[in-house]
């Protein structure tokens, strides 16, 4: 893996799902944590990812986890969406 990335104008959001990833189905209200492009910050999505995998809230194939965790840490997370059941990452651009 190369350098984390330290991505400044872009923002995301993990949000719990549907199947289908519906917006719908996604709550503001439940899942309001915005993680920075910075490394940091990425981390902590990774974390969140992990902690909401442990707790049967997501789904992610054992042969995809080092995909997710690529993605998430040093790539563009929201390419670990496909691989993520009930769950969906969102890219927000900071101004």
């Amino acid at each position: 893996m190369g350098k984390p990335s330290n991505d400044a104008t872009n923002a995301y959001i993990f949000f719990n799902c549907d199947e289908w990833k519906s917006f719908s189905s996604m709550n503001i209200r439940y899942n309001d944590t915005v993680y920075k492009g910075s490394r940091d910050s990425r981390r902590l999505l990774w974390q969140k990812i992990k902690d909401e995998l442990a707790a049967g809230a997501i789904q992610i194939n054992e042969n995809d986890m080092t995909k997710v965790r690529a993605a998430i840490l040093s790539g563009d997370p929201t390419e670990a969406n496909s691989l993520i059941t009930y769950g969906n990452i969102v890219k927000m651009t900071i101004l």
